[in-house]
């Protein structure tokens, strides 16, 4: 069989944005030949291209283009014996027992699939399905009394679907492998806020309101198949928001609306509640003027997020809290002991001193962007807009009046040393601010975009190198990765027939080779999919795709006409060239890349051992 891939646009077009699996190694993607194609990124990024497709009956796939949803199983399962002999019984699917399901729905229909991806193979371009037997497990009418499906969630690993209406308060979990449905009712929200699933996916908990009263209710999939429950009041006045420790521990977190002020309330999964652990307003009284300042409605906790610190480490883990006074607080919290350790803590500045800070302005064009350092003291822009903010996070309040959300963070993402924090807030969705741990006192820098930032992503083990993605109708990336310099910025050469770009890295399919062990990021659209390595060369990002390689060694990247064109190799000791100069050629003409950037005593982090490391921030 070939081992080419289809040409492009095939290969990197959609139907819907791609969905990329829970072990971040296989994107799924709804193709225009209404086939649905698994492509492995981590075989590509070592330069091996697998491409499956699922078998779906002739008959069912114009449903694929109505889909509006789409969702990986948590988990690769493998059964064996009687418990796989069980399973396979009691489906409908006529295919073998896949090691991981997707669920699709167009809001009425729910459909679940089986991957079957155990032996992976190049897709035939033929297609030559007929006879062949199809992946649906499971296929559900929920009709449309409730409106349609506004969350579907795998919850017990593949066997059951949790799903919410946008109208009602019920919710409903179905059995994917018998004709069952349980109906849950009262539930807050129909969205994630009201759903919290342990991490290994056994338990998921649901955020219910009853009788004027805030309820948390834990689910079970006990030794008999049967579904049990254990219900509990949680302490909130009106809970926003419910998460499971990242760690996988049997600890709830429930946060309160900011119109009652700063409240997280802990509890065990048995219902038992945790004051030891439990934030309130004393967390953000390091300033003391705020702290003798009488509270006020809507200066609550605004931005709750609670993740793992690291990514291989099961103790230990993160808090990034906001209020309504622009205050930002991160703190480690760990299994082992009662109680939490702050590691950074800063307040947004109304005013700007470019003495202090590095401050960059953007100009941009259709096909270049520059940025202008500005040395003045300015205000902090107010530029709120229906249609140019960020996308609201999942815990953000939803209960505040709109002259109190301007004043909210609604961005914060920290680096993978816990060193730099990128922030933005609603009233300022152009502007980002960048802070250093060594000093918090006024951010280290201040990017202000052409844009809204839609959003940033810092490299998972380079911890000073970042990405962020804007609102732009271009499929533009930005790169800060130069304490002293403003971001660098490239098109990728992808279809824009869809502007809802979104991009993340891909820590699990770095190729290891013993010569290279740079990140592949993964950048999509509901059109159009690309995945490839990121580089700086000259104030500009330049792409290499790893799904359709240039027959060159180069980077691809787009000209100023908007072409394809393949950049020189760039000699780095991280990234030796593959090729040699022509005898004859003019050696002095390549492109060189200059590494030897000196660190700058006042804003620089001088004994920072990545500053002696040649080009690391280079080839990413």
């Amino acid at each position: 069989m070939a081992n080419t891939l289809p040409d492009f646009p095939f290969c990197c077009a959609a139907l819907q944005r791609p969905v990329l699996s829970p072990d971040g190694k296989t994107l799924a993607v709804i193709a225009p030949d209404e086939r649905i194609h698994l492509i492995d990124l981590s075989e590509a990024a070592k330069g091996r291209r697998f491409i499956n497709g699922i078998k779906i009956p002739k008959s069912a796939r114009s449903f694929l283009r109505t889909c509006t949803i789409l969702r990986w199983s948590p988990e690769t399962i493998i059964s064996t014996g009687d418990d796989a002999a069980e399973v396979q019984s009691a489906t409908t699917s006529e295919c073998d027992f896949g090691q991981s399901w997707l669920l699709l729905s167009d809001g009425k229909r729910l459909i679940a699939l089986s991957t079957d991806i155990r032996t992976p193979g190049m897709m035939s371009a033929v297609d030559n399905e007929a006879g062949a037997k199809s992946n649906i497990l499971a296929d559900y009418g929920l009709g449309g009394q409730l409106g349609k499906l506004s969350l579907v969630e795998f919850v017990f690993n593949h066997r059951h679907a949790l799903v919410m209406f946008e109208f009602g308060s019920v919710a409903a979990v179905l059995s994917l492998t018998k004709p069952q449905r349980n109906d849950i009712p009262h539930i807050k929200f129909s969205d994630t806020r009201s759903l919290a699933k342990s991490p290994d996916s056994r338990y998921f908990a649901l955020l219910r309101r009853d009788k004027a009263q805030d309820r948390v209710t834990v689910f079970e999939l006990g030794d008999n198949n049967q579904m049990t429950y254990k219900s509990f009041e949680c302490n909130t006045s009106d809970a926003q928001d419910l998460t499971w420790c990242p760690n996988g521990q049997p600890l709830l977190a429930v946060m309160d609306s900011p119109t009652y002020g700063v409240k997280v309330s802990f509890m065990t999964a048995q219902g038992h509640t945790l004051r030891q652990l439990e934030i309130n307003s004393s967390a953000f009284h390091w300033d003391l003027n705020l702290a003798l300042s009488p509270q006020v409605d809507g200066i609550g906790l605004t931005y709750w997020r609670w993740v793992r610190a690291y990514r291989h480490n099961d103790v230990l883990t993160l808090q990034t809290l906001a209020n309504g006074q622009k205050q930002v607080l991160v703190q480690y919290q760990s299994s082992n002991n009662i109680g939490t350790r702050m590691r950074m803590k800063l307040i947004h500045p109304d005013l700007i001193e470019g003495s202090k800070t590095f401050v960059w302005l953007e100009s941009s064009t259709d096909m270049f962007s520059t940025f202008l350092r500005q040395t003045g003291t300015f205000e902090v822009a107010h530029t709120p807009s229906g249609t140019d903010l960020i996308s609201q996070p999942r815990s953000a309040s939803h209960s505040q009046l709109p002259s109190q959300e301007l004043d909210q963070v609604d961005l914060i993402e920290v680096d993978s040393t816990h060193t730099l924090v990128a922030t933005c807030l609603r009233s300022s969705p152009r502007t980002l601010f960048l802070w250093n741990l060594q000093n918090t006192s006024h951010p280290h820098t201040v990017l202000v975009f052409a844009h809204s930032i839609r959003q940033v992503q810092f490299h998972p083990s380079l911890p000073h190198v970042l990405i962020v993605l804007t609102s732009s109708r271009l499929p533009r990336l930005y790169a800060w990765y130069q304490q002293t310099l403003p971001p660098a910025s490239g098109l990728v050469p992808i279809d824009a027939t869809s502007t809802d770009f979104w991009g993340c890295w891909l820590p699990d399919c770095i190729a290891d080779n013993g010569s290279s062990d740079r990140c592949p990021f993964l950048f999509a659209s509901s059109t159009a999919f690309e995945a490839g390595y990121l580089s700086g060369d000259e104030g500009r990002v330049v792409f290499k795709s790893i799904l359709r390689p240039s027959p060159l060694s180069g980077d691809v990247s787009l000209d100023a006409e908007g072409d394809e064109s393949t950049t020189e190799i760039i000699e780095t000791p991280s990234r030796p060239s593959r090729q040699k100069p022509v005898e004859g050629e003019h050696v002095a003409a390549k492109k060189k890349a200059h590494f030897d950037v000196p660190p700058n005593p006042r804003t620089d982090w001088v004994d920072d051992p990545l500053h002696a490391q040649a080009g690391y921030a280079y080839a990413w």
